[in-house]
């Protein structure tokens, strides 16, 4: 192989790692914070200045039969159960009207350090025309996986500096080389991309814990709606 073939097969290579890299980085970047869009119905009435800063905003949705009257007031009830809410006392009622129930992570002067996956969490119901059914929108403000994120860094830097050093090599002792059989290695670089898509397979775990945490409240709502005492009060 000429050396100027070897050159251009290994630029090319190169540019094409370095382009799969740069969009690695660039999906790491727009993962770090998620931020869905807010429901039609949202009526948010936290300063979202002092939360998305630092948190995720992770939208979802479920249904329940009765009235959102009633959804309300049995959610009322729950957090203020043990056995149904998982986080009492920590997790409390903010403020509530007829169609939203604002439920945020309170602090004990007393209590050990609060478990930081626990949200501040907005919900707004109604009843959609000609349904029987209330539809509960809701808003989680929670901390985004920081461990795996922070895990996606590492593996970009190791990336950068994995393509970085077999450019060199490749200069060095393979596309200047004196033998053509050795020059012909230039096609070696390819090998690199091996070290460049992990940072995908953990992007896609990240997507997957939000995804997760939405669901995992949904039913929790479900649950708490079906198991609440029966009779609430209005208040």
């Amino acid at each position: 192989m000429h050396e100027h073939t070897a050159l251009m097969i290994m630029v090319a290579l190169a540019v094409a790692e370095a382009l799969l890299w740069l969009f690695g980085l660039t999906l790491l970047f727009r993962a770090w914070t998620r931020l869905d869009p807010l429901p039609e119905s949202a009526i948010v009435a936290m300063a979202e200045a002092n939360f998305l800063p630092h948190c995720d905003r992770l939208a979802g949705q479920t249904f329940v039969q009765e009235t959102p009257r009633e959804s309300i007031d049995r959610l009322k009830s729950a957090i203020d159960d043990s056995k149904l809410n998982p986080y009492y006392p920590v997790l409390t009622i903010k403020q509530y009207s007829n169609s939203e129930l604002i439920i945020e992570r309170k602090t004990l002067s007393d209590s050990a350090p609060l478990p930081t996956h626990i949200p501040y969490l907005s919900m707004q119901f109604f009843q959609p025309i000609n349904s029987k059914a209330t539809q509960i929108d809701f808003v989680l403000y929670t901390r985004p996986p920081r461990g795996w994120l922070i895990g996606g860094l590492i593996l970009q830097l190791l990336g950068l500096c994995v393509l970085g050093f077999a450019i060199w090599i490749m200069l060095t002792f393979v596309v200047s080389n004196a033998d053509a059989a050795i020059r012909v290695q230039a096609v070696q670089m390819v090998q690199v991309g091996h070290f460049l898509w992990p940072i995908f397979l953990l992007l896609g775990k990240v997507r997957a814990l939000r995804i997760q945490t939405i669901q995992n409240w949904a039913a929790w709502l479900q649950f708490v709606l079906i198991h609440s005492r029966a009779g609430v009060s209005a208040q």
